[in-house]
């Protein structure tokens, strides 16, 4: 096949994941909620809400504007209208644009964009947010969203176990330390802390911890691991914190419960049984 070809087999390629503009223009009309909400419930992925407001504490801000629904995986992976791209490229084509062009209120100089997770079959909460969106347009966006194979074809599947992606994001940072204790003992399996021992270079030096603690999670037998977000190689897990080297310590995990339990941290309890909630609903098969 001749340069030319390929490069038409690809632009065709492209247009087969791609929705017809005027229906992308509807969508956006609604900031693109119908459409969101509609692939979150059809994928199991989770929804993303961009909010513009005047403090990332959305409670306490003046004012709080609903600029942009859509949905992501458990790493960078972003399902947007406008197709399927990284997050970084999509904050800087689609949302840092959204920002800069939504008009707000005199006197208000500031303006940051503060993202939200919402569970996708919540529609009578979601719309207490501002998200105004009925189930009937909903379901017209799955109808259009259901007849684009190619589009759906770049989606991938979640692994197994699977909990309710709302659920699942709050294990992605902090948190992670309940679920994965819980986990562990209640599988009999080992909960092993990742530390990051290089970063991917294009993505910048980036830790949560000064001695690179990244995240807990149990493994299995195989060597895989297991967190909220289901059981993956723990190549992926490391990628999705952008960590191209690093170490599993199998003793952090249950010492940084222990030291909780000591200074008698607030809601310790209460965070380990909500954990310990989702485990036994949703995470018992694995």
């Amino acid at each position: 096949m001749g340069e030319s070809k390929r490069r038409r087999a690809a632009i065709d390629a492209l247009k087969a994941r791609s929705f017809p503009s005027d229906q992308i223009q509807r969508w956006e009309r609604d900031r693109c909620a119908a459409f969101a909400i509609a692939l979150a419930r059809r994928t199991g992925w989770l929804l993303h809400v961009d909010w513009l407001a005047e403090s990332h504490a959305l409670e306490t801000s003046r004012f709080v504007i609903p600029i942009r629904a859509y949905v992501g995986t458990d790493a960078d992976d972003i399902f947007d209208v406008t197709g399927i791209t990284a997050l970084a490229a999509f904050t800087a084509k689609i949302v840092e644009p959204l920002v800069h062009r939504e008009p707000i209120c005199l006197g208000i100089r500031r303006r940051v964009c503060a993202t939200r997770h919402y569970d996708a079959f919540d529609l009578a909460k979601l719309r207490t947010t501002g998200i105004q969106v009925s189930e009937h347009e909903i379901e017209e966006a799955d109808a259009v969203i259901g007849a684009n194979a190619g589009f759906l074809a770049q989606i991938p599947a979640r692994a197994l176990p699977t909990l309710p992606a709302h659920q699942a994001a709050r294990y992605t940072w902090g948190a992670c330390v309940f679920y994965a204790y819980q986990l562990s003992q209640t599988r009999g399996l080992p909960a092993a802390a990742m530390f990051a021992e290089a970063w991917d270079p294009a993505w910048g030096v980036s830790t949560t911890n000064t001695d690179g603690y990244v995240h807990s999670f149990v493994v299995h037998p195989d060597g895989t691991g297991e967190d909220a977000w289901g059981r993956h190689p723990v190549e992926k897990i490391a990628a999705r914190y952008h960590v191209r080297k690093w170490r599993l310590d199998f003793e952090t995990t249950g010492r940084s419960i222990a030291k909780m339990r000591e200074e008698r941290r607030e809601n310790l309890d209460d965070d380990l049984a909500k954990a310990q909630m989702l485990i036994d609903r949703f995470a018992m098969t694995a």
